[in-house]
């Protein structure tokens, strides 16, 4: 790979992973789906009883974040309010 290649490369590498964090890389997608909202699901009764069961959330407090319009965000783990 001559000089032109590589900085051609590096400049790619750069515009698709902006951020790097102790070796792993964030591209624009995973900032999109937290702060976007871009894979926010809403709380239907098939999710509340997955993160019941497999996050070991307390039902309660899920039914709690659905009565309130709060939708679930995988990437962070976390309710987000309207």
């Amino acid at each position: 790979m001559n000089r032109h290649e590589r900085r051609k490369a590096e400049k790619l590498e750069r515009k698709q992973y902006p951020l790097k964090a102790r070796g792993a890389s964030v591209g624009i997608e995973d900032l999109e789906r937290v702060f976007r909202g871009k894979d926010n699901l809403p709380l239907t009764e098939d999710l509340i009883l997955e993160l019941v069961r497999d996050k070991g959330m307390k039902e309660s407090d899920v039914r709690d974040a659905a009565a309130m319009g709060a939708l679930y965000c995988p990437p962070r783990n976390s309710f987000i309010l309207p």
